[in-house]
């Protein structure tokens, strides 16, 4: 990783922890916990794509922001589903990050399981929840991190003093 006086920068930290080791849990078949941290992934993609709106990294009370902000910019897909039947992004993102369990009407699997059961990614099932495959989630996932380090690379963020440009955790 990409280091400075032992601080890691934003894009850097989106390559190592949500493109390399993330993809490395999902491949080995750790489908729920790529869960996990993709729906707190997407908040964190939010917070990157809105770095002029909120230039701290913790403001409070901004997590259902942020995550809509992020699937209307990156993956924009999943648009319709953050509508209130299903509120997909937030649903994962405080389901999972608070109980381990989505909330709402959401339906975690993976592509075999999907396959065998006649489901489809992003279609509803038979008892009206919302079909995610993990890992056709994370390639849209992974498609959204590579956007915001293109736009930091492309030095698209409006101002050069935004967080996105600063170190943002001590390792």
């Amino acid at each position: 990783m990409k280091q400075l006086d032992d601080k890691l920068f934003p894009k850097d930290f989106i390559h190592k922890i949500y493109i390399e080791n993330l993809g490395q849990i999902i491949s080995m078949g750790y489908y729920y916990i790529g869960f996990g941290l993709i729906g707190i992934g997407i908040e964190f993609l939010g917070k990157c794509i809105q770095c002029s709106q909120n230039p701290n990294w913790d403001t409070p009370q901004k997590g259902k922001e942020n995550i809509q902000a992020a699937v209307i910019d990156l993956m924009k897909s999943y648009e319709p589903f953050i509508s209130p039947e299903f509120n997909f992004a937030y649903n994962l993102r405080n389901g999972m990050a608070h109980a381990f369990k989505p909330k709402g009407k959401i339906e975690l699997t993976f592509r075999k399981e999907a396959s065998e059961r006649g489901w489809r990614h992003k279609n509803v099932n038979q008892n009206g929840r919302l079909v995610i495959c993990c890992e056709d989630l994370y390639d849209d996932f992974k498609s959204a991190c590579e956007e915001v380090i293109r736009r930091i690379e492309q030095n698209e963020f409006t101002n050069p003093n935004d967080k996105i440009y600063k170190a943002f955790i001590d390792v």
